[in-house]
């Protein structure tokens, strides 16, 4: 299962979406969207589902509230003892080159520079991908296996502008965003072999 996060400052604007996917068939499985809710709350309650169930890859979008989640979960990790570089979707199992990469470092991603390649950093060109070569790829794949409304609305109220695709005036599309990065995963993600779900268990 993929988990996608599209964060928030969570104050009563734009919501952190999560959104669950299953990597064998593309299927959305679960919307949870939180809009006013205790950004700490937010990240155990993550932690806590990942800490449960070990199928689970997680990638988070790493702006607004990202990368204070995705710290405290780290340091959830740690008291667990779990790897989070088999957890979490980044950017040392993604783009090395070595098939015989082996996963040696482990909860001391706690602190230091290494969390920068945590996630999925959200920015001109890598927005631009996700809304234009992943979008349309998971619509033409994925379009009988949207089983959310409010997903299914977000999409229908995207818009072109400033020659890109938002969402409209009034609209959101934090939902859109997570369900990308789970797509991204299954489009795009290298070396899956590494993280905790078996190579099978993939699309």
């Amino acid at each position: 299962m993929i988990l996608g996060m599209d964060s928030a400052e969570n104050v009563g604007i734009d919501s952190t979406a999560l959104v669950f996917v299953n990597a064998k068939n593309g299927e959305v499985i679960g919307v949870l969207t939180l809009n006013e809710e205790n950004t700490i709350k937010i990240a155990l309650f993550i932690a806590n589902l990942l800490i449960k169930f070990s199928n689970i890859i997680f990638i988070p979008e790493m702006k607004n509230s990202g990368p204070q989640i995705v710290d405290a979960i780290l340091l959830e990790f740690q008291k667990h003892g779990i790897k989070p570089l088999r957890r979490i979707f980044n950017l040392f199992v993604n783009d090395v080159e070595n098939d015989d990469f082996k996963l040696d470092i482990d909860t001391s991603i706690v602190d230091g520079r290494d969390r920068v390649k945590l996630g999925f950093k959200t920015h001109g060109s890598s927005r631009r991908y996700l809304f234009s070569n992943v979008l349309k790829r998971a619509l033409k794949l994925f379009y009988n296996k949207i089983n959310d409304k409010d997903l299914k609305n977000e999409l229908l109220n995207l818009v072109i502008k400033n020659n890109r695709i938002d969402h409209s005036t009034n609209k959101h599309d934090d939902i859109v965003v997570a369900w990308l990065l789970c797509c991204y995963v299954l489009f795009s993600g290298k070396n899956l072999k590494h993280y905790t779900f078996f190579t099978n268990d993939i699309l």
